[in-house]
């Protein structure tokens, strides 16, 4: 969370568990990239972990699956073994084309609607169509940008629909496809909009 450290954010969730809870963080590397953590940053988030996985506390978790980039993996497992904590470490592969389309699939199915309050279809073969264009750009992340052109559909097919459901077809993908190229292009049209 923005102006949050990584022990703060999740000392407040853990205060919201259930007992037996499976918990997930991601991007567990912020607390070592120099410039946006705090001195010690990572000692304390690992300690939250110690005390979310002691067995005699009020609220623990059951496991915790902790997500971080690969070059991040070595210093994260040093501070779990300081901490004595149990580990198994398992490496995620990338997104090929039926992992895209399968995302996309399951976004649009009634248990995913219900779930997060969204509605979407999409036209006859869209999925294959924006799975082929995402895999063909090689210098973004796939995950990352699926993610963000996602997001930017729903946001002009809400906007522009009449419709009680956004409808994602080629030529909306298309329009948000040449407005946001790359991860790259993202980023450098957030930053023309910060004050200079």
């Amino acid at each position: 969370e923005a102006g949050r450290s990584l022990p703060e954010t999740l000392r407040e969730r853990a205060a919201e568990l259930k007992d037996n809870t499976i918990l997930v963080v991601d991007q567990v590397e912020e607390c070592l990239i120099p410039g946006t953590s705090v001195r010690n940053e990572c000692e304390q988030f690992a300690q939250e972990l110690v005390e979310l996985l002691n067995p005699d506390a009020a609220k623990r978790a059951k496991c915790i699956i902790l997500g971080c980039r690969s070059d991040y993996v070595d210093e994260i497992k040093r501070h779990l073994r300081d901490k004595n904590l149990l580990w198994r470490a398992f490496t995620l592969k990338p997104l090929e084309r039926e992992d895209v389309v399968e995302v996309l699939t399951l976004a649009s199915d009634d248990a995913a609607k219900a779930l997060y309050k969204i509605k979407v279809a999409f036209s006859e073969g869209a999925p294959g169509a924006f799975a082929d264009s995402l895999l063909r750009d090689e210098d973004s992340t796939v995950a990352p940008l699926l993610q963000l052109r996602m997001r930017q559909m729903y946001e002009r097919a809400s906007r522009d629909s009449e419709e009680a459901q956004a409808i994602f077809t080629d030529e909306l993908y298309e329009h948000v496809a040449l407005d946001l190229t790359s991860i790259e292009r993202y980023l450098e049209q957030q930053l023309s909009n910060w004050p200079s």
